[in-house]
């Protein structure tokens, strides 16, 4: 046996058949194979990006949010509520049930727990001694 590196979205792909048929065999609701994406972005009135979101619908139908942004000046105004309620309700209308996400302590834990997120585990002392990684999941 060798391990090597993957270069080729077919050698990708082949793994992730290789998952989503043991998946399959182990839960009768349909694992989607395609990366659905969910991504959206602010601009102002210059037309410069000052906000997203990114992630998309994956497995078993959840939203999964990689990035939420906004930037410092418009923090506080509403804009990373109205991101998440504009991926939350793109993904419910594509059939997603559940959305899950990471946070650092350094950035938006109480942020999400008052946008109706559960905190379901955190890994402590990461990236640094006295900061965690939190990890969050809503109902839709």
């Amino acid at each position: 046996m060798n391990i090597e590196v993957c270069s080729n979205r077919e050698d990708a792909m082949k793994v992730v058949r290789g998952l989503n048929t043991f998946n399959e065999e182990q839960q009768s609701r349909l694992v989607q194979e395609d990366w659905i994406p969910v991504e959206f972005i602010v601009r102002n009135e210059n037309a410069e990006i000052k906000g997203g979101i990114l992630g998309g619908i994956g497995y078993y139908g959840g939203l999964e949010i990689r990035i939420l942004w906004v930037s410092k000046e418009l923090r506080g105004q509403g804009v990373g509520r109205a991101l998440l309620a504009r991926a939350e309700a793109f993904a419910q209308s594509n059939g997603a049930a559940k959305v899950m996400l990471d946070t650092f302590s350094f950035q938006a834990k109480e942020f999400y727990e008052k946008c109706g997120y559960h905190c379901i585990g955190s890994v402590p002392d990461f990236p640094i001694t006295g900061q965690a990684r939190h990890y969050f999941y809503k109902d839709l």
